[in-house]
This record gives structure tokens, C-alpha cells and sequence, in this order.
């Protein structure tokens, strides 16, 4: 346990922009919970009564509570969401989510049921679990880094500030927006003024401007102080990977490719965003600004669900081999 502990620390600084460490991250957790599972169901030092009663408490009350606890906040957070930020489909996201949750539920429920002996139930049981397990680990462990890479200073000297867009609001920056520029600017002056702020966003299909004309036009009237040859633009990228690769092109121009930076965006974005900077080959680590807490529940897990898109093929492939896996322990059976 402590050598993956030192593992993950050292991999953490050197590299922080690596998805296997929340991995290891992920392990280390499973470890833990197994261990404290071992000393709820086997630690002899209690009477044996002791021990089947507090067994009984976690498997078959701890876990569906839990589970419920988890799909009630779901519907809060939904609730919030669509009072505060509109009857979007996006703020039902995760109230779905809670849906899913208590499908889980009741199916464990039902498969804890003395009378339900069948075998094949029992297998499909253990096997939707194991799933549960596994995709819960990972959103636990994926939460713990994001604190930890929003925790995480910087302690280089950046030459130049990517600042990614979020949408607008016809030619207006919405709040999400401006809390970016704002952390933006804090770094800008954290700094003496000395890097290169790099505002990054094209123009979308519901918006008049482009994102980054619009960043800073924000800048200008609400930090006169800072030269307009402080600030440029690039307005042609329509995702996060493009915001990194477009914004390279005039990084490569300024600096050359060793040169450092940082780029920023909202607390809950920046690890994806991380991943992003490192496939497009950009040195730079990620800064986050505050946003609402009310939106950090959905829109983390909405980046959660995107992590497992652009690593999809790692996640597949484990799966297929725990699949593999039970089907070898069910024909043992």
C-alpha cells in the first residue's frame, strides 16, 4: 500500500497530466475498502455475533443505503440546476443519473432476496456489481485527482495564459466566462504582467462574436490596464482539443516549443482539459477558476462521462476482460 501510495505522489509530480495515475489512484482505494471489509467480516477479536451483525449492517444495509443517499442528492442537484440555470437537457443529466442509481437498487435488493436462488440471476447479479464497483471506484478516484490537480501549484514561470472559451450569450459573456477571464487575469498579474494572454474560442452557431473577440473585449473594459498587445486572439477553435492545437500554432510562433505555460479553465474542466494540452503537445498545466456549487455535481459528472469517452479503449478493454473473467467463474461454479 505505501510503495502505490509513493507510486502515485511521484508520477503526480512529475507528470500530473497522466490518466494512469488515476489508476493507481483507483487501486489504492479497492485496497483500502478490501481491507476494512476483511476487518468488518474476519477480525477475530470480536465475538462472533458481533462480527454477523455488523456484516449484515454493511452488505445488506450500508451499501443500498448508500445508494439511495446518492440518488436523492442526484434529484436535489437536478432540482437546483433547473431553478437556477433553466429547463435545459443538460441540468436533467444528472437526475438521470439518479434514476440509474436506484435501478441498481432495487435489482440488488432483489437479488439479496432468500428466495431467489437461481443461479444465473446470482452471476448476473455479481456481474452488474462488480460493474457498479468498478465505474463508481473510478468516479471516486477521478473526484480525488481533480481536487488534487486543482490543489496543485505551479512552480515555473509561465510564458503565455490560454484562457478557453465556454459559450456566450449573443455577444455578452455569461458568468462561467467571466470567472475564467478573471482567474485569468489574476495569473496575469501574479506574474507582473510578463506572459502572453491567449484567448481562445471560435464563433458558434448561436453566438454573434467569436468567443475569444468577445474574452478580450471583456478584458479591455474591465482591466483598462492591460495593454492591448497583452491580449490575442485565436478564434477559430470549436473544441477543447482545438482550443489547445490552434493556440499552439501561435505559442510555436512567439516562444518555440519548449516554451511553459498555464491555461484556464473552470475547477471541474481542468483535468480533461489537461489531457487535451497533452495531446496536443502544449507544456502547460491547468489552472481552475471557482464556479457555483450547485453546477459542480452535474457538470463533473457530465466530464467524468467525457474521460471515459477519450480513454474508451482502456476501460473496454477491462471490462472485456472481467467479462471474460466471470464467465470463467460462472462455468466453475
Amino acid at each position: 500500500m505505501i510503495f502505490l501510495i509513493f507510486i502515485v505522489i511521484a508520477l503526480f509530480i512529475i507528470e500530473p497530466r497522466w490518466y494512469n495515475n488515476i489508476y493507481f489512484l483507483a487501486i489504492i482505494l479497492l485496497v483500502e475498502l478490501l481491507y476494512y471489509t476483511e476487518k468488518i467480516f474476519f477480525n477475530q477479536d470480536f465475538s462472533e455475533q458481533v462480527v454477523n451483525i455488523t456484516g449484515y449492517v454493511f452488505v445488506f444495509a450500508f451499501i443500498p443505503l448508500v445508494m439511495a443517499t446518492m440518488s436523492v442528492l442526484t434529484y436535489f442537484n437536478s432540482k437546483v440546476l433547473l431553478e437556477k440555470e433553466g429547463r435545459k437537457k443538460s441540468n436533467l443529466f444528472i437526475g438521470l443519473i439518479g434514476v440509474a442509481v436506484n435501478i441498481v437498487l432495487v435489482y440488488y435488493i432483489y437479488s439479496m432476496h432468500p428466495n431467489n436462488g437461481n443461479k444465473y440471476s446470482e452471476a448476473g447479479f455479481f456481474y452488474v456489481f462488480g460493474l457498479f464497483v468498478y465505474f463508481t471506484t473510478m468516479y471516486s478516484a477521478t473526484a480525488i485527482y481533480l481536487v488534487l490537480y486543482n490543489w496543485r501549484p505551479i512552480f515555473y514561470k509561465p510564458e503565455y495564459i490560454i484562457i478557453l472559451g465556454s459559450g456566450l450569450i449573443g455577444d455578452q459573456v455569461p458568468p462561467l466566462l467571466a470567472s475564467r477571464i478573471e482567474k485569468g487575469v489574476q495569473q496575469y498579474k501574479k506574474y507582473k504582467g510578463q506572459p502572453l494572454i491567449i484567448t481562445s474560442g471560435g464563433q458558434g452557431s448561436d453566438e454573434k462574436v467569436a468567443e475569444s473577440y468577445a474574452m478580450k473585449c471583456y478584458i479591455h473594459e474591465h482591466y483598462p490596464e492591460i495593454p492591448d498587445q497583452a491580449v490575442v486572439m485565436e478564434d477559430q477553435s470549436t473544441t477543447t482539443f482545438e482550443n489547445m492545437l490552434f493556440s499552439r500554432k501561435i505559442i510555436l510562433e512567439r516562444f518555440g516549443a519548449k516554451a511553459r505555460g498555464i491555461f484556464v479553465s473552470n475547477n471541474y474542466h481542468i483535468l480533461r482539459a489537461s489531457y487535451y494540452a497533452k495531446r496536443a503537445k502544449l507544456r502547460a498545466n491547468g489552472v481552475g477558476s471557482k464556479t457555483a456549487f450547485y453546477y459542480v455535481p452535474n457538470a463533473f459528472t457530465r466530464e467524468f462521462i467525457g474521460l471515459l469517452e477519450m480513454f474508451k479503449w482502456r476501460h473496454i478493454a477491462l471490462i472485456i476482460l472481467f467479462t471474460i473473467f466471470s464467465i470463467l467463474v460462472f462455468r466453475g461454479m
